[in-house]
């Protein structure tokens, strides 16, 4: 699913930045993977998902008892994973 996500947005972003974060604390893994890109049209809450793609990695998440978000308007796209390890 992180793989995806970078993949995504060095393929269309149309960014020229992509910064990935890591922290795990009290047996959470979060993991942000943020581009300087156009952003996607219409997917600007964390609740609403367009594509394959991303509802697939938001379902991927929840199977692993985790949690999928996004962010994303004109300056970017912010994925977020959290993950209970």
């Amino acid at each position: 699913m992180l793989k995806e996500a970078v993949n995504k947005a060095a393929k269309h972003s149309g960014g020229t930045e992509l910064a990935i974060y890591a922290s795990f604390k009290t047996g959470q893994l979060n993991v942000s993977i943020i581009d300087n890109g156009s952003g996607l049209n219409g997917a600007d809450s964390t609740t609403r998902f367009s594509g394959k793609g991303l509802t697939t990695m938001k379902a991927r998440a929840e199977q692993l008892n985790g949690s999928f978000g996004m962010l994303s308007d004109k300056s970017g796209t912010t994925v977020n994973v959290t993950l209970k390890i």
